[in-house]
């Protein structure tokens, strides 16, 4: 089935409203119509191709809701060169079974360097909250960090 929209695009219908009341001309009346019914032809196709895309967001979300996923609890390093400082972050992520579906950040706390005390026992608080979680930890400074 051809889809009836374009993803990341803008699809709008517009319409002018001629004044007529003072229009005696039946040529430019009947040109008022004709831009009336293709602007109406116009919504009308936008209108099924937003009840398309309804339907595919939904079976999207039943793909998502039926495909297998974990968590995982992240906890890294990553230079602010433009704070000329390191921040810390602390994150849940929701990786998918299926490879097509991006893994989504459901939760993500940024504490400076300053704070890395408090980032490590955030981190271990979640730890010990959800056991079993998967982890992942890189606080090591990247290659071409000085």
């Amino acid at each position: 089935m051809e889809k009836l929209y374009e993803v990341d695009r803008d699809q709008r219908v517009s319409s002018y409203f001629y004044k007529f009341d003072d229009v005696a001309d039946i040529e430019r009346l009947q040109s008022y119509d004709r831009y009336a019914a293709k602007d109406i032809e116009r919504a009308e196709e936008l209108i099924k191709a937003l009840m398309q895309y309804r339907i595919d967001l939904y079976e999207h979300y039943q793909k998502i809701a039926e495909t297998k996923s974990h968590q995982e609890l992240h906890f890294t390093r990553e230079p602010n060169y433009k704070a000329g400082r390191v921040d810390y972050f602390v994150k849940i992520i929701r990786l998918y079974a299926d490879a097509k579906i991006k893994q989504q950040t459901e939760f993500s706390q940024k504490f400076t360097g300053a704070e890395r005390h408090k980032a490590r026992a955030f981190f271990e608080q979640i730890k010990k909250e959800r056991p079993g979680i998967k982890t992942h930890v890189d606080l090591e400074k990247k290659k071409w960090e000085k």
